[in-house]
């Protein structure tokens, strides 16, 4: 299937965890493998998980690199924090 996002290059998330296209690539998958929300689950905790390992197990900076990219950027961390005070409602701890 012909995507015209993925032909012009562009930047964009897909499917449940908003994985974003740059992975597509990197990952050996295509646009529609990503809206198989299974699929999409799995490949969002690997890259989690391998943002923990890069990040030596700091959790702010691998959400920080699951949002942006990048281990402490500011609007990464800023992310992080929200991720996580809304985990911290959810869960009363």
């Amino acid at each position: 299937m012909d995507n015209f996002l993925e032909r012009k290059n562009l930047n964009y998330d897909i499917g449940l965890c908003q994985i974003n296209s740059w992975w597509l690539s990197r990952l050996n998958l295509k646009n529609e493998d990503l809206l198989d929300y299974r699929l999409n689950i799995f490949v969002a905790a690997k890259i989690y998980n391998d943002n923990v390992k890069l990040c030596n197990g700091d959790i702010y900076c691998a959400l920080s690199m699951y949002n942006t990219g990048k281990k402490n950027s500011s609007i990464g961390i800023k992310y992080a924090k929200k991720v996580l005070a809304i985990r911290q409602k959810i869960y009363n701890n």
